[in-house]
């Protein structure tokens, strides 16, 4: 016997190391705990990928069963690797991001999705990744990809995007803080910058994904009649499933 992986619906968060790091404390266990027991949360992070690897993994992490019952969300976060200077293993052309990007999305009609942009760099151990005039223009073609426009290029009518090296220059605390010594993967305060701006963007442009709107899926147990027989129990547990 297995556990049941449609018991409660999803948001996915599908990424590179940033979404596989931030699985123990970074925004996905924060996801995870804002959500418990309302919806899951599943991180599909793979350290060192870009976007060139996230088209081959896509119809293996997003199956057909799953596309019956489709994530509420999906939040994208690729294109860090793509955008190390030329010249390294990792680096991806600018227009093979925006096309794999677009693929990706062109397969994702039935879920809205959030997609989050590299973010800051300070200087470091990762030479590839020191230049932001590299990012920017990485950036910029994510951003257009929820725009109105792009609509023409994937065919996807929800799409968002997180301006996350907006988020960490707007932060108060010090980069050096947010970022870990290699300048590039992210400490726990800022996983807090990336969470809350993940969040703002949920609560402004999906409230009903709010979760302090979202009732737990079963009764908390204050509200069952823990007295009743078997049959009784079986009556009052049932899913409270809300309209999404």
């Amino acid at each position: 016997m297995s556990v049941n992986p449609d018991l409660y619906d999803s948001i996915v968060c599908f990424g590179d190391s940033l979404v596989q790091q931030a699985e123990e404390k970074g925004f996905v266990a924060k996801l995870r705990t804002a959500y418990e027991r309302k919806l899951d949360i599943i991180g599909r992070g793979f350290s060192g990928y870009t976007t060139r690897q996230a088209k081959v993994l896509f119809p293996l992490v997003f199956t057909a069963a799953s596309q019956r019952r489709p994530p509420k969300l999906v939040i994208i976060w690729f294109g860090t690797n793509d955008s190390i200077e030329a010249g390294n293993r990792q680096h991806i052309p600018l227009e093979e991001t925006r096309s794999n990007l677009a693929w990706i999305l062109s397969q994702l009609h039935a879920s809205p999705v959030l997609l989050l942009t590299p973010g800051t760099v300070l200087g470091g151990v990762n030479e590839g990744h020191k230049n932001p005039a590299t990012k920017q223009p990485y950036i910029d073609v994510i951003k257009s990809l929820a725009s109105p426009a792009a609509r023409d290029l994937h065919g996807h009518p929800d799409v968002s995007f997180v301006d996350m090296q907006q988020a960490f220059i707007n932060s108060p605390v010090p980069r050096d803080e947010l970022l870990d010594a290699d300048g590039l993967h992210i400490q726990p305060k800022g996983y807090v910058v990336v969470y809350e701006a993940v969040m703002g963007a949920i609560k402004d442009r999906w409230p009903h994904l709010d979760p302090s709107k979202l009732p737990y899926l079963f009764p908390h147990w204050t509200e069952l009649d823990l007295a009743k027989d078997e049959a009784g129990q079986r009556a009052q547990l049932k899913p409270r499933r809300t309209r999404m």
